[in-house]
């Protein structure tokens, strides 16, 4: 009996595609560690991110628009992405689609926004900062001396 369980669990395994995730858009906070553990053609293991629970992933290639990705992982899901992009950076309005991707069906209502960086203008670089429903939190980070290019995008889930 347990040679057939054993046989069984194998094939059902060795039947599963080589990873999971097809592209970068298919990212999303809380998805499960064990996609982006099988996705080895976008993500690798990151040694130096393993402390206590946590793990990290990082991508392997840039993006579409040059970007790269670290994933941090604990308890098995996803609780932050970061998508940190070329010193150029991109639009604000290309960030918050980048940034309602990663969030998508987890996020919720806004409840917060804290765009005062922005405002002052005379900080040496500026994050702006979303607060959702579900313990959930993002941050544009603006590339420095310049308020209107992105150069991080982060998203955390409590």
């Amino acid at each position: 009996m347990a040679k057939i369980f054993v046989l069984l669990f194998v094939l059902f395994y060795s039947a599963l595609p080589a990873y999971a995730l097809a592209s970068f858009s298919d990212l999303r906070l809380a998805m499960p560690a064990s996609e982006l553990a099988q996705a080895k053609e976008l993500f690798a293991y990151a040694e130096y991110g393993h402390f206590a629970d946590k793990t990290q992933y990082d991508s392997v290639k840039a993006g579409e628009q040059k970007e790269i990705y670290s994933i941090h992982c604990r308890n098995g899901r996803a609780f932050g992405i970061e998508v940190k992009f070329p010193a150029a950076g991109v639009s604000r309005e290309t960030a918050i689609k980048k940034m309602s991707l990663l969030i998508q069906g987890l996020a919720g209502k806004e409840t917060e926004h804290d765009d005062d960086d922005l405002k002052k203008k005379d900080c040496s670089q500026a994050c702006e900062f979303f607060y959702f429903e579900n313990g959930v939190r993002a941050e544009l980070l603006y590339a420095r001396q310049s308020f209107d290019k992105v150069v991080q995008i982060s998203v955390w889930k409590k």
